[in-house]
């Protein structure tokens, strides 16, 4: 038993340097299966807009529907639907006057 740890103790700096490289390769070769792709959403996602503050109303032409570009695991990407976005805009610091809003999806 003492030989054992002896040699365990004297190994140590071997032994993580393993674990270290067993790790790096795993994770090497998990990207590999399952890459991390960047590709735009084929459909385009509606645009939530919330009553706006103030009694104020929207007027004029607005993109009621947007385009979206996703980055994540293939695997991710294969599963996604257009029902798990969500597009909104902010209104609650709008004054009266012409804005561009910035649109805000989540996921």
């Amino acid at each position: 038993m003492r030989a054992m740890l002896r040699w365990m103790g004297n190994n140590l700096p071997l032994m993580m340097l393993a674990l270290i490289l067993a790790s790096l390769a795993w994770f090497v070769a998990m990207r590999e299966e399952d890459p991390i792709l960047e590709e735009r959403y084929p459909q385009s996602i509606p645009v939530t807009l919330p009553q706006p503050p103030g009694g104020m109303v929207v007027v004029g032409e607005f993109d009621e529907r947007v385009q979206v570009t996703v980055r994540a695991p293939r695997s991710v990407l294969k599963t996604l639907t257009a029902d798990d976005f969500t597009a909104t805009v902010d209104l609650t610091d709008v004054n009266a006057g012409v804005h561009q809003v910035p649109v805000q999806v989540t996921l």
